[in-house]
């Protein structure tokens, strides 16, 4: 087994396929018992919202943060920086999730319509996109995974309407990185990710292209949802990039971690 296939079993375990809604009644009614494993003399006040969210008095809300960009921008770089830095994130790849999902026989994701363009990933509608994450998330939750950098979603308007239908954990920032056309067609064709579509020029174009088409109604959505976007220019050195998104990243970790008490600090460690 790989290192992604058992990165994604590790998460998901053994547990069936279920409902949005489900998952998270599921997650409440077992809110004491994780309280009591996490830390026993640990409670939060919370608040009416907390509750008609899935965060209660005794589970701090999920940290969320998602990092956005189009392909070549160095979402996967970052995101690796950021894990290593802040060693209790979770590092969910939205895209690297759907590919290890369709490569397990009789998977519901693979039932999924392709482009038919060469791509090998099925193409998830919004609210199938935001169940499978909502599945990985809550599974992790279970096991204590409280912090969450979700790379690469939501890529829509509506990925984002269909994130709050779901009445999923909010994100409490979106960083966004971004490139000229130029760059991003030359980083995807010299990078070594395996993808089929990252060897041909033409595909990598079209997906570069749609991206630009589709990421001002998708930044402007997050807007109007109350998620803070960050914008982080990545046509530069690796290191000043780096050095950036850590800083934006430190202080939303800082801020969720003072917001949600002692039950928060035992899940990230912040090292940066």
């Amino acid at each position: 087994m790989g290192s992604l296939q058992l990165f994604f079993a590790t998460i998901l375990g053994e547990a069936p396929v279920r409902t949005i809604a489900s998952i998270f009644r599921a997650l409440l009614s077992r809110a004491g018992e994780l309280a009591t494993r996490i830390k026993p003399r640990a409670r939060l006040k919370g608040t009416e919202d907390d509750a008609q969210s899935y965060a209660t008095a005794e589970v701090p809300e999920p940290l969320i943060i998602f990092i956005l960009g189009p392909p070549g921008a160095g979402k996967g770089t970052q995101s690796a920086s950021l894990k290593a830095a802040f060693p209790g994130l979770t590092h969910l790849s939205y895209g690297d999730l759907v590919r290890y999902q369709d490569g397990i026989p009789g998977s519901w994701v693979s039932s999924f319509p392709r482009r038919g363009n060469g791509s090998s990933s099925p193409l998830l509608p919004a609210d199938a996109a935001v169940r499978l994450l909502g599945e990985t998330i809550e599974a992790g939750v279970g096991r204590g995974q409280l912090a969450w950098l979700v790379d690469g979603f939501p890529r829509t308007e509506e990925h984002v309407a269909a994130w709050s239908a779901a009445r999923m954990p909010p994100a409490r920032c979106a960083l966004h990185l971004s490139c000229p056309p130029e760059t991003l067609v030359r980083r995807v064709l010299t990078r070594s990710s395996g993808r089929p579509d990252d060897a041909v020029p033409e595909l990598v174009r079209e997906r570069v292209e749609r991206n630009a088409r589709e990421s001002e109604a998708l930044l402007q959505a997050l807007a109007d949802s109350g998620v803070s976007l960050i914008g982080v220019d990545a046509d530069r050195d690796v290191g000043a990039v780096k050095g950036e998104v850590l800083a934006h990243a430190k202080q939303v970790i800082d801020d969720w971690w003072e917001s949600r008490g002692d039950v928060a600090q035992e899940h990230i460690r912040v090292e940066a």
